[in-house]
C-alpha cells in the first residue's frame, strides 16, 4: 500500500508545495495554499487530485439585451430608499 502525503495547493494559481507556507511562491498571493494529501505513487500528481472533485453543472443565463427593473418596495424613509437603489427588492 502506497505511503499517504500530504501535498498543499495553491487556490489561486494551482502550484504544488511540500509544506504550508503563508505565502505562494508561485503567484505571490496570502494564505491561498490548502491542504490536499494524495497516495504516493505513478499518478498520483496534482492533477488528478484535481480532476478527482466532483462537481455539477449550472446553466448561466445571457446578460445581452433589455434587462427590466425589479420591482422594488419603498420604505419611505428617504436616505434608506437612496441607499437601497429606490426602495427593498423582494427576496433581497
Amino acid at each position: 500500500m502506497a505511503k499517504s502525503r500530504v501535498q498543499f495547493i495553491c487556490q489561486n494559481c494551482g502550484s504544488v508545495h511540500q509544506r504550508w507556507a503563508g505565502k505562494c511562491d508561485a503567484c505571490g498571493e496570502w494564505n491561498t495554499l490548502v491542504e490536499e494529501g494524495t497516495a504516493g505513487g505513478i499518478g498520483s500528481g496534482p492533477a488528478n487530485t484535481r480532476n478527482a472533485r466532483k462537481g455539477r453543472a449550472v446553466v448561466l443565463t445571457s446578460l445581452a439585451g433589455d434587462i427590466e427593473d425589479a420591482p422594488r418596495i419603498v420604505s419611505g424613509i428617504c436616505e434608506l430608499d437612496r441607499a437601497t437603489g429606490g426602495g427593498f427588492v423582494r427576496g433581497s
